[in-house]
């Protein structure tokens, strides 16, 4: 009876090596991203060690994943955000983020039903020397017409209402 007690902690230990949790998660925002054709959109991405001892981070990708007929789909990364890439290698606390920005950008002209996915992939090392990686896979979409329409009515009413109330204030 005490052998078998005795199994039961080990047998546990075991177990729970094999379910560990990925320690590093990534949030992309927004997502799915909407980009109006000859445009870009800014997407932040970050980086968070959830887990309790640091790890390493040593590598970051984007990759389209998705087909992009007519090669409509690009992404743009400025100086400083290459440099808020580069500066993500190197040892993150446990409980802390990194953030960094990119931007997906389309061509005028590009179908109006046009989207296109891609992935995030972050590659680190665990404290106990283990490599490791995490992946994410965001979007980004044209919107629809009709959404376009009511944004743009709803600012129109917008303005309506505070040029009607400033010219109240006048008389």
């Amino acid at each position: 009876m005490k052998v078998r007690l005795l199994l039961v902690p080990l047998f546990l230990l075991l177990c729970s090596e094999l379910v560990r949790a990925d320690p590093v998660t990534i949030q992309i925002n927004p997502n799915p991203a909407c980009v109006v054709p000859g445009m870009c959109t800014l997407i932040t991405v970050t980086v968070t060690n959830s887990g309790t001892m640091p790890v390493t981070l040593t590598n970051v990708s984007i990759n389209k994943i998705s087909p992009d007929p007519g090669n409509v789909w690009s992404f743009k990364i400025t100086g400083e955000q290459l440099t808020e890439i580069q500066d993500l290698a190197g040892q993150l606390q446990a409980g802390a983020s990194k953030t960094f920005h990119f931007s997906v950008c389309l061509e005028a002209g590009a179908p109006a039903n046009s989207s296109m996915r891609y992935r995030i992939t972050i590659s680190y090392t665990l404290a106990n020397g283990q490599a490791a990686t995490d992946s994410v896979i965001g979007e980004a979409t044209v919107p629809e017409p009709a959404s376009l329409l009511l944004l743009g009515s709803g600012l129109t009413g917008i303005g309506a209402a505070i040029r009607i109330r400033r010219r109240r204030k006048r008389r």
